[in-house]
């Protein structure tokens, strides 16, 4: 390209020779419009460029603003102790999975005569207690093999905290109805509290649904 530029100056260094003022002119005209040019378009770029900037910066004043100058750590703990919180107003459910390993658990074995008593408590004043022992209930119902006995209470005490309480006649020594059923409960990842069997205790093992008081 310079080659070509150098080989045009030469054949047309003749006429610039005798006009050089209008040459000279022409060429200023030509940079200035260049430079004018050039400043324009970077100017444009640049004020973009800023605004961006700009809008950035409000973006962060605003979330530090709303998050009282927490950290990004921080603020992530206080959102995940907001969705346990809510996540605790839901009323609980068993999900599918739950369900299944509960009765993989607790299905009688081949050729059981299934005279396996269970007792299923809940107390009124729960909000959701009665629905979720009622999950329980179909549960074992569905199983077969399981005598299944449900009752109201009101007021009960002990009070499981988790929710959940599994009445046992001694928790040193399980018997294998109670274990079996601690140990589908434990398998569903489902929290629950050791109760002793009381007077309401009529089976060979119970549970007792209340309101969960405790985190998880």
């Amino acid at each position: 390209m310079l080659d070509a530029f150098a080989t045009y100056f030469a054949k047309e260094w003749s006429v610039i020779s005798r006009a050089p003022l209008i040459f000279l002119m022409a060429a200023a005209v030509v940079c200035g419009l260049a430079y004018i040019a050039t400043s324009w378009l970077y100017k444009g770029r640049i004020s973009h460029l800023d605004e961006r900037i700009r809008l950035r910066d409000d973006q962060l004043d605003d979330y530090k603003t709303k998050l009282e100058g927490a950290s990004p750590d921080e603020a992530r703990a206080r959102l995940d102790a907001l969705e346990a919180q809510v996540a605790g107003l839901l009323p609980r459910h068993l999900s599918e999975t739950q369900k299944a390993k509960l009765r993989a658990v607790v299905t009688p074995p081949f050729g059981s005569t299934g005279s396996w008593k269970i007792e299923i408590l809940y107390d009124v004043a729960s909000r959701d207690s009665q629905v979720y022992a009622a999950e329980f209930i179909e549960v074992f119902r569905a199983i077969g093999g399981w005598v299944v006995q449900s009752a109201s209470i009101m007021g009960p005490s002990p009070y499981p905290t988790s929710g959940i309480g599994v009445k046992v006649k001694n928790r040193a020594e399980l018997t294998a109805v109670e274990r079996l059923v601690v140990d589908a409960l434990t398998g569903a990842a489902l929290q629950f509290d050791y109760l002793p069997p009381g007077r309401l205790h009529a089976g060979d093992v119970a549970l007792l649904f209340t309101t969960k008081t405790t985190s998880t």
